[in-house]
């Protein structure tokens, strides 16, 4: 039987003209619940039809199309909390995650984009916006890392027909590295060179470091990451190793108030025994010299190792601050860059790394004693192949090349050769480049 609205029309099936407007239901692909959607006019309401449809046939629920990128990262943390509860994700984790998604996209064009509208230009935008705000690349490769997983997230749900970040950031990350190099700007291997190694101890010896001046030359001479180091307690200590047994980290609350956070160490391989050498045994008698300990007490520990000049808990930032310090003191000393100034604690291991593998500690030992999982971590992600090495190598080919040069090279027919002059005897031979030293 035929329907028509007030206006003679032909109503479709499903199709219903209401006082307010129009009205279209349909039995949902997925569930089989009846739907419905409401348009004030009846070609606004075949335009969503046809949405709908399409939305079938790729794939895409309902829920896309009423849900923001924004509802999504809150769906996708929920779940990410349940990951917390069984051991699989740490909370300091998702608390990283979710300030991030909070101060970088939430309620952004991006955030409040229905899952099912968004695209790939529409994420490079909002990666184009952040540079252009001062950000850093480093920030928005961070922030990829969350969109990445919130879209597959949305994707393995059926509220979007493709994972639309793949590859969203390198296009950005691309064109900002070009940007820096035409300005100039290069990004440091994140490992100290030799001679700034070197600076950075000789300056460690002024008198007005002498607190810190363990500290940093403990992480140098160990590897520990900060977090292992602030959270070491007198009985973790020996004379000649070190227990890696916790991590001592914080974060800030809403308040923006300081939270210390007692962790397990980073992976099972991190609760480890370090060995120390003899620099590092060093390190620790200097510090004990210094009668210092920890008098506050956090997250339940008490007496800790390492602290700040006052007494209260040392933390990686503070590390941080110090090394910043201590660079700008000895570019300054010696009128130019010695040390550079945007060094950090994690420099620190970089360098530990490299120093012991370029010394021919085997990658399995370092591995051991850092605590890495894996050689692939120790080798993809660590070593540093420094320009100091390169020049070693270099000088290494220069020596085989002169002695190539000098040393006889056995001929065919048994005839030995000799290279004159760099290959080539100008005296008594212009036009050849060998002559015969001996014969059959």
């Amino acid at each position: 039987m035929e329907r028509k609205d007030n206006k003679g029309r032909l109503l479709a099936k499903g199709e219903y003209q209401r006082r307010d407007g129009y009205e279209y239901r349909y039995a949902d692909p997925l569930t089989g619940a009846v739907r419905s959607v409401w348009a004030k006019t009846l070609t606004e309401l075949r335009r969503k039809e046809k949405g709908l449809r399409d939305d079938v046939d790729a794939g895409v629920g309902r829920k896309g199309r009423t849900t923001t990128v924004d509802e999504c990262f809150d769906v996708w943390a929920d779940r990410r909390s349940l990951d917390v509860a069984a051991g699989l994700l740490r909370q300091h984790t998702l608390d990283g995650y979710v300030y991030l998604w909070n101060s970088l996209a939430r309620g952004s064009v991006m955030g409040k984009c229905k899952i099912a509208l968004l695209t790939t230009e529409l994420i490079q935008d909002h990666y184009r916006a952040m540079l252009a705000a001062g950000l850093a690349i480093g920030t928005v490769e961070t922030l990829q890392t969350v969109v990445s997983q919130v879209v597959k997230h949305a994707y393995s749900q059926g509220w979007c027909s493709r994972d639309v970040s793949r590859g969203a950031s390198t296009k950005i990350k691309r064109a900002a590295r070009k940007r820096e190099e035409v300005e100039g700007k290069h990004d440091h291997p994140h490992c100290l060179e030799p001679r700034e190694r070197d600076a950075l101890l000789e300056e460690l010896k002024e008198p007005r470091w002498a607190h810190y001046a363990p500290i940093v030359r403990l992480l140098l001479h160990t590897g520990l990451r900060a977090g292992e180091l602030c959270g070491l307690l007198p009985e973790d200590v020996s004379e000649d190793s070190i227990w890696v047994r916790r991590d001592l980290r914080y974060t800030h609350d809403a308040d923006g108030h300081k939270q210390f956070l007692q962790t397990p160490p980073k992976s099972p391989r991190s609760r480890r025994e370090v060995l120390l050498t003899d620099e590092a045994k060093r390190d620790l008698a200097d510090w004990r010299a210094l009668g210092k300990g920890c008098v506050q007490e956090v997250c339940g520990l008490r007496g800790l190792l390492f602290c700040r000049p006052r007494g209260s808990a040392l933390t990686y930032a503070a590390i941080n601050k110090e090394l910043h310090r201590i660079a700008r003191a000895a570019n300054e000393r010696a009128g130019r860059e010695v040390v550079p100034e945007g060094i950090t604690c994690h420099w620190l291991r970089h360098t530990h790394i490299t120093d012991a593998i370029d010394a021919g500690v085997p990658v399995q030992v370092v591995a051991a004693l850092v605590g890495h999982e894996g050689v692939d971590t120790t080798w993809r992600c660590y070593y540093t192949c420094r320009r100091s090495t390169v020049e070693q190598g270099v000088e290494i080919m220069n020596r085989a090349a002169r002695s190539a040069r000098t040393a006889p090279v056995p001929g065919r027919t048994g005839a030995g050769f000799r290279l004159l002059d760099g290959g080539r005897d100008t005296k008594n031979a212009p036009n050849i480049n060998r002559e015969i030293v001996g014969s059959v």
